[in-house]
């Protein structure tokens, strides 16, 4: 790592500290965790002893939490967790038991917790404390649109003079300079560890950024002409993979719209567990899909697929030889050479989890990953989907889904779908969904063919104490003795 990266690394948690003495708490949270995400740079400082490695997630935490301990103490010491946080509970704790089951001894189990929490913690509690209601989500959704227009230009710029920005400003390629080059064009990376992390990075915003305009969330006419730079962009990121999830997710939303049912998103969250019961057992080796794939995409693209698929196939062999808690770290999960070098590549984060925390990791990872989803779509109606109230809830649920299927091909995170999913299911634990959302049911008998009732908006009524205390709580200052908290739109609160 060179001296500039760690530099950068060492002085953000300060830079994303004093965001919260500019900014109510819940938009610091989010330009703090945006702006690091899309520009610090990437790699790891070794620490000694058991300090985890420095990395952008924990330099962003490191500041965020810092500051929370400072400014909001009571709401971080009042959290209990739920059923709903099982799961990603059980993603966390997991390697522990996959490190003892492997004689590699508690402490080594410890450490590998703690950096599995360093990945998957951070965003998804902050989701929970901070965005698991209709105005919390609606500021995230709000913000995968902005975080995709800050980073078009750089990507615009990559696009043509080829991915150059991390070496110019940290001095190195983050990763193979000779995967950039795809479908006739340089693929951007920016400052995220692959062009593929970029693409999809993009991809949500323009999905997010189109629903909520289409919805009537957003509706001044420069957000259209951001949007469109946005698609744009996207398209020269040259990801078929983004853009083949983008047009599923946009079918999802759009179905839902036009039919008041939401079995498109439905389906999306029934790949990720078929596909992996079918790989992880060899009942299915992909031969079918490469053929199919030849006749519409390049030779290169169905290569790269096709290399995916028989790394899987060995990986998958290897991990069945423990299935239940897995190999644990260390690469254990690899097949290696006699010399111990590693001779497959693990791209899907199923494969990895599978590997090295076996069955039991694996289904934590599914259901963590697709639980808030599921209660979503059981819980919200799909009629519901399109008012502006519930829009942003939806864009979110649908961009879960798109994430789950991309990782059974690939192993990139992205911090505001594990913030979203903290956010969702926050939102719709217990009873009362519909009530926090902001409509409650009427009881009128629902039309012939739909299993839900009626459900009509309501405006939430705010009381002088709730309004000052929703003020404390997003950081901005007190009202005057008589004010009337003044409504703002989405417009408004973010072109301030």
């Amino acid at each position: 790592m060179t001296a500039q990266a760690l530099l950068a690394l060492c002085a953000y948690p300060l830079a994303a500290a004093a965001l919260f003495l500019i900014m109510p708490i819940r938009r610091a949270i989010l330009a703090a965790y945006i702006l690091g995400w899309m520009f610090l740079p990437q790699g790891r400082f070794p620490m000694v002893g058991v300090l985890p490695h420095l990395d952008r997630g924990l330099s962003i935490g490191i500041g965020i939490f810092g500051a929370l301990c400072l400014l909001d103490l009571r709401r971080l010491a009042a959290f209990r967790p739920g059923l709903v946080d099982l799961p990603m509970a059980a993603v966390v704790i997991t390697p522990l038991f996959s490190s003892i089951s492997n004689q590699l001894g508690v402490y080594d189990g410890l450490s590998a917790v703690l950096y599995r929490g360093l990945i998957f913690a951070p965003p998804y509690l902050l989701g929970r404390l901070y965005f698991s209601d209709r105005e919390g989500l609606r500021q995230l959704a709000l913000a995968v649109l902005v975080a995709g227009i800050i980073y078009a230009p750089f990507c615009l710029i990559e696009a043509r003079l080829s991915p150059q920005l991390h070496n110019w400003v940290y001095g190195g390629h983050q990763h193979q300079f000779s995967q950039v080059y795809r479908l006739g064009g340089w693929r951007p990376m920016a400052f995220l560890q692959h062009g593929l992390a970029t693409a999809m990075w993009m991809a949500a915003a323009t999905l997010t950024g189109a629903w909520l305009w289409s919805t009537g969330v957003l509706r001044r006419p420069l957000w259209v002409l951001m949007l469109v730079g946005v698609a744009l962009t996207t398209l020269l990121c040259r990801s078929l993979g983004a853009l083949f999830l983008l047009a599923l997710g946009a079918a999802a939303l759009t179905h839902a719209r036009a039919t008041g049912r939401g079995v498109v998103l439905g389906a999306l969250l029934v790949v990720a567990p078929v596909y992996v019961s079918l790989r992880a057992t060899n009942a299915w080796t992909g031969e079918d899909l490469i053929a199919a794939l030849r006749a519409v995409a390049p030779e290169d693209r169905v290569q790269s697929v096709e290399f995916r698929l028989h790394n899987e196939t060995l990986l998958a062999d290897k991990a069945k030889e423990r299935p239940l808690l897995g190999w644990a770290g260390w690469g254990r999960s690899q097949i290696t050479s006699k010399r111990g070098n590693a001779e497959t590549v693990t791209d899907g984060w199923w494969i990895i989890k599978f590997g090295q925390n076996g069955v039991v990791g694996l289904v934590a990872f599914l259901v963590a990953t697709s639980l808030p989803v599921v209660m979503f779509v059981r819980r919200v109606p799909a009629r519901l989907w399109s008012r502006p109230e519930v829009a942003p809830v939806a864009a979110l649920a649908a961009l879960c889904a798109l994430y789950t299927i991309d990782n059974l091909l690939n192993a990139m995170l992205n911090p505001m779908a594990i913030m979203a999913l903290g956010g969702l299911g926050g939102l719709l634990r217990g009873r009362g969904a519909l009530r926090r959302l902001g409509v409650v049911r009427a009881g009128i008998p629902a039309p012939p063919g739909d299993g839900h009732p009626e459900v009509t908006p309501v405006p939430l009524a705010v009381t002088p104490a709730a309004a000052a205390a929703a003020r404390r709580r997003d950081g901005g200052p007190p009202l005057a003795p008589g004010a009337v908290a003044p409504g703002r739109g989405a417009e408004e609160e973010w072109t301030r």
